[in-house]
C-alpha cells in the first residue's frame, strides 16, 4: 500500500515539475488568466463544460469562481457550468446531437 501511495505522490510531483519547466505552458496559463481578469472586469461571465470527470471539474471551478476560492467576502465572479442541466443535456443528446449539446445552450 505504501508503495502505491508513493507512486501516486511521485507521479504528481513529476507532473508539477514538468509544468514548472514548460515555459510555453506557463505563458499560455498566464495569457488565459489575464484574459479572464479582463473579461470579469468587463462584466463578462465564464462558461465551462466538459465530459465525465472534466464535467465535475467544470462545476467545481464555476462554484469556486462564484462562491470564492479563499474568501467568501469578495464579489462573485460570474460563471456558469454548462454541465449541470441534465434534462437539457439528455433531451438534446437523445433528440438531436450530443456533439452540439454545449453550443446549443449558448446560442
Amino acid at each position: 500500500m505504501k508503495s502505491r501511495i508513493n507512486k501516486c505522490i511521485t507521479s504528481s510531483v513529476e507532473n508539477y515539475t514538468r509544468v514548472l519547466k514548460d515555459v510555453d505552458l506557463q505563458k499560455n496559463i498566464e495569457r488565459i488568466v489575464k484574459k479572464s481578469i479582463i473579461a470579469f472586469k468587463s462584466d463578462k461571465k465564464m462558461l465551462l463544460c466538459g465530459n465525465g470527470g472534466s464535467a465535475a471539474q467544470a462545476q467545481h471551478l464555476s462554484t469556486e469562481l462564484v462562491c470564492g476560492l479563499r474568501s467568501h467576502d469578495r464579489i462573485a465572479l460570474a460563471s456558469i457550468s454548462l454541465t449541470t442541466d441534465t434534462s437539457l443535456i439528455t433531451a438534446w443528446a437523445n433528440d438531436s446531437d450530443f456533439n452540439t449539446v454545449f453550443a446549443r445552450q449558448i446560442e
